[in-house]
């Protein structure tokens, strides 16, 4: 269920953890449990109670709720960031605790989260959706099940609300996000949302290219996909450099394929950088897994398990695209975080990866991290430290 243009409801959202390793929603039906009341019930049948405000407060501020392609980040003065992970939007919004009277008869009132997508001040809503979360009915830890109706936008904080419209789902709880720790001793985190490598002196930006961070939450947006070739790419580099770059620098640039390479970690213990072609599984050393995590990086880099973009341009026998472009042609390297492969597979004008492209026609935009040299950087700064912002 996606959200209209003023008021957007939530059908089933699972609190998004700090390591962005979330939990699959299960929407599975739960109309056979009589927990959520309506316009003829007592309150004998709602006999599970939902969280209580503060619970709902200490669940949701300064924290985020997800709920499969759509995240939702709650700030302190009620004000909402919202996330289409699928349509690649996001907007702002409100969101406020309410009470409602579940039942005639008992008069049961229950507390309440709602949420206001694509609205600046309060009063420019008159029905909001809101839900109530219940113990998960399986006992499962930190397990939730929600319920989800549409309420009158009142001036206090009793609403009334239509529970003869009820839409069920389940919701996960995790702790509020935090500033992962490098894993590699060698990466210093900046605390600006930069990486700096003591070893190579390059200083790398957190965020794929497109990636935005709102509150605890870094790069909580989808990365830029960028597909118009090498000149294009390098343009989007440029024009971001020249409205003001990112932490106080303005010569960022692409990265070259072994600068990218120095990035790779295989959780196999595969050894990295690897060769040009190698992936973490093959050739595969005696004795490792062929299993492995992914994305390929280390845990303190934001984005996706996909090609990422590089500055090297070389030719080559294009071989099933030779059709559209001619048998040689100029071919950019990439680096796939998905397996570590290292190689050139995307055609100039067209920057796309080629994995699908069977009928000579290229697909897949790529993704760019970006990258500079760190002339500031000392050698002799402590494995893992973190330094500040210079």
């Amino acid at each position: 269920m996606k959200f209209n243009s003023a008021v957007k409801a939530i059908v089933a959202i699972a609190l998004l953890c700090a390591t962005a390793s979330c939990v699959t929603v299960d929407q599975s039906s739960r109309g056979g449990l009589n927990l959520f009341g309506g316009a003829d019930s007592s309150s004998a049948d709602v006999s599970k109670l939902p969280l209580t405000a503060e619970q709902l407060s200490h669940l949701t501020t300064g924290k985020s709720l997800v709920r499969m392609d759509e995240m939702f980040v709650f700030g302190n003065n009620g004000h909402l960031f919202y996330l289409d992970r699928e349509l690649h939007t996001n907007s702002s919004g409100l969101w406020f605790l309410k009470k409602a009277k579940v039942d005639r008869a008992g008069g049961r009132i229950d507390d309440m989260l709602c949420v206001a997508i694509d609205i600046a001040e309060k009063a420019a809503v008159t029905m909001m959706p809101c839900i109530r979360l219940f113990p998960d009915p399986d006992g499962r830890k930190d397990t939730y099940l929600g319920v989800t109706t549409d309420c009158a936008n009142t001036d206090n904080v009793m609403t009334r609300c239509n529970f003869e419209d009820r839409r069920f789902g389940y919701y996960v709880s995790a702790e509020t996000a935090g500033r992962p720790s490098p894993l590699r001793p060698t990466l210093i985190n900046n605390n600006d949302g930069t990486i700096t490598d003591r070893v190579t002196g390059l200083q790398w930006m957190q965020c794929s290219l497109g990636q935005q961070s709102f509150l605890a939450h870094q790069c909580v947006t989808q990365p830029q996909l960028v597909s118009g070739g090498l000149s294009d790419a390098q343009k989007v580099v440029s024009d971001f450099n020249k409205k003001g770059g990112f932490a106080k620098k303005t010569d960022w640039r692409l990265p070259t394929p072994e600068e990218l390479k120095s990035l790779v970690v295989c959780s196999n213990g595969k050894p990295t950088p690897m060769a040009d072609g190698e992936t973490c599984k093959d050739p595969l050393p005696s004795g490792l897994s062929q299993q492995f995590s992914k994305p390929t990086y280390d845990r303190v880099f934001y984005g996706e398990d996909a090609p990422y973009l590089t500055s090297r341009v070389d030719q080559q026998d294009l071989g099933r695209l030779a059709g559209a472009f001619g048998k040689f042609g100029k071919l950019i390297w990439t680096v796939d975080f998905s397996s570590g492969l290292a190689n050139p597979n995307v055609p100039s004008e067209a920057v796309s990866s080629m994995r699908n492209s069977l009928d000579g026609k290229v697909a897949d935009p790529v993704y760019i991290r970006l990258v500079r040299n760190d002339t500031g950087i000392s050698d002799s700064k402590p494995a893992g430290s973190t330094r500040k912002k210079k």
